[in-house]
């Protein structure tokens, strides 16, 4: 409702009164909500939250199927199958699994739907609940894009567009908490008054018909209190706890099944898995007593077309006497005979699976690194190259 401040100004004793109006468009409170349960087109704004001043575990668990929500809670999960579903961070920042919990987790409707499914888990505290509108419209845009993108018969050119477009779209991978503020790129002539060498940097270009122009950054540093993501917070939960909890999925469904004798988890991150076997096949590392219930759950993991299922996409034989490390998240190598191995390197880029291999060997010995790779001299003013020098070691 709108507020409309009069002021009534005394010109000899100089006194200031304010007279203060509400309800200029007669709409009190009463009556707004007898328009929003009244009028059908607003009714669908507010309908099906909880609105309750306390939420009890029966109150969340019962909510409409229209809502969804992001809930701070702690719980406990079936300990007799230990298999550890809840993924939380320890006290050095890595992410554990664990089937309780020591502290508060954040979970969305989903994660929890599948925690109490598949694990019988049980609330035992709720910090919050933040409840959200479910968007039909919004589900079946990513759903058409999603299905577009696992056609089989799509082009690698268009499938990666679709791709960037899903990435973009939700901001998932833009954000980074670790990093500072944005950067500002401007290609100018002169400098201005307003130049702050404590927030302004100056890379000087070639002289163009003997004017001279420079690359100005301006620098804005983040609040180390606030971080910011350029997709709305709920999206970006639930992304993100959309694949934790997929991941959980595939981890236990590893443990539960396979032989612990015959299988390692070697390296996960966010969508990808790197697992070993002694043996030829997984099959051969299924327990024995668990031959035909696996040939029937696995429907619900392994895939290659449907999307949130795992793919293989590379296979190393024991012949080939294959070796794997993997120093630091999104890093990793893999070294085999008569073939040029692979490897996926975040922190070693535009280098071959042996160097990147021999390197983080290196790292995990906690030596430090130097190595010299080819960079663009501006990204803004032209494509001309230059070697720096880098030197990495992991954190002590």
């Amino acid at each position: 409702m709108l507020s409309e401040w009069c002021q009534q100004v005394n010109s000899k004793s100089n006194v200031v009164s304010y007279i203060v109006k509400t309800d200029c468009h007669d709409y009190s409170v009463k009556m707004l909500k007898n328009y929003f349960y009244t009028k059908q087109h607003l009714r669908c704004l507010i309908q099906d939250y909880v609105i309750s001043p306390s939420i009890t575990a029966d109150t969340l668990l019962n909510c409409s199927e229209n809502v969804t929500f992001i809930a701070v809670l702690q719980g406990t999960a079936d300990k007799s199958v230990n298999l550890n579903p809840i993924f939380v961070k320890d006290d050095s920042g890595d992410w554990i699994r664990t089937d309780e919990p020591a502290q508060p987790v954040m979970v969305t409707k989903d994660y929890l739907d599948y925690l109490r499914r598949e694990f019988n888990f049980q609330i035992t505290s709720i910090s919050s609940v933040f409840f959200y509108k479910k968007c039909p419209t919004f589900n079946a845009i990513f759903q058409h894009l999603i299905t577009l993108r696992a056609d089989p018969q799509i082009s690698p050119c268009r499938k990666q567009l679709l791709k960037k477009i899903i990435n973009f779209s939700t901001g998932y991978f833009g954000f980074n908490q670790n990093k500072s503020g944005a950067t500002c790129h401007k290609i100018v002539s002169k400098l201005t008054k307003h130049y702050d060498i404590t927030r302004h940097a100056l890379t000087v270009l070639p002289s163009i018909d003997q004017h001279d122009y420079y690359i100005k950054t301006t620098y804005k540093m983040a609040s180390p209190c606030i971080k910011k993501c350029p997709s709305p917070l709920p999206l970006y939960c639930f992304i993100v706890e959309y694949g934790k909890m997929k991941m959980s999925q595939f981890l236990t469904f590893f443990d539960y099944f396979l032989d612990s004798d015959k299988y390692r988890h070697l390296y996960s991150n966010t969508d990808n898995l790197i697992i070993a076997l002694s043996t030829s096949t997984i099959q051969q590392a299924v327990k024995p007593h668990l031959q035909d219930w696996f040939e029937i759950e696995k429907t619900c993991i392994f895939s290659d077309s449907e999307p949130g299922h795992l793919e293989q996409e590379f296979y190393f034989e024991k012949e080939s006497n294959w070796k794997f490390v993997s120093p630091v998240m999104q890093n990793y190598s893999i070294l085999a005979e008569n073939t040029q191995g692979l490897h996926k390197s975040s922190v070693f880029s535009k280098l071959c699976s042996a160097t990147s291999y021999q390197y983080s060997l290196q790292l995990l010995q906690n030596e430090s690194v130097t190595f010299s790779q080819p960079r663009r001299l501006s990204k803004i003013a032209n494509t001309e190259m230059h070697n720096q020098t880098f030197i990495v070691k992991l954190k002590e």
